[in-house]
């Protein structure tokens, strides 16, 4: 609870193998990589009342399931608001994605993600599914808004976008 995180080398708060953790009222601002790094194994946590700004992205994530993100604020990233993927690593062939690191069933209630330089929410994978934002404002992002695949992998409801 009330956490403040800056001027980082890498991330302002970096989650790994993270289950059933709330965290509230975090404040991660010019980190330079991500003002939050989800990635392996965070699952069923709660994330809210967040303030994240210039950072490279504000919200990275991989191999994230059945999370809760309300009231979150994100403004001034470098690149994308919210990033989500699934896990790639090289191969003989190219990239393959590594199974069971999908983003599914993760829920962003009152978003709202300002002038940052990519777009608002990046789906990256079709992989991503079961995800919903409701309740979202998406304002003067160099890039526009919610950017997915074309199988829609992230719902939405009530968005204001400009």
């Amino acid at each position: 609870n009330d956490f403040d995180s800056y001027d980082n080398q890498f991330d302002g708060l970096a989650c790994y193998q993270t289950e059933e953790s709330h965290f509230d009222g975090l404040r991660l601002h010019d980190n330079l990589a991500a003002g939050i790094s989800l990635d392996l194994a965070f699952d069923h946590n709660f994330i809210t009342n967040a303030v994240l700004a210039g950072n490279d992205l504000g919200i990275f994530m991989r191999h994230s399931r059945n999370n809760a993100f309300k009231g979150v604020t994100i403004s001034k990233s470098h690149h994308h608001g919210v990033f989500m993927a699934q896990t790639a690593l090289p191969s003989a062939k190219g990239w393959r994605h590594f199974p069971g690191t999908e983003c599914i069933g993760n829920l962003f209630e009152n978003l709202m993600v300002i002038d940052c330089g990519g777009k608002a929410f990046q789906v990256n994978d079709a992989s991503c599914i079961n995800n919903a934002i409701s309740g979202a404002c998406f304002l003067r992002n160099i890039l526009g808004g919610l950017s997915q695949p074309s199988s829609n992998p992230v719902s939405l409801r009530e968005l204001a976008e400009r």
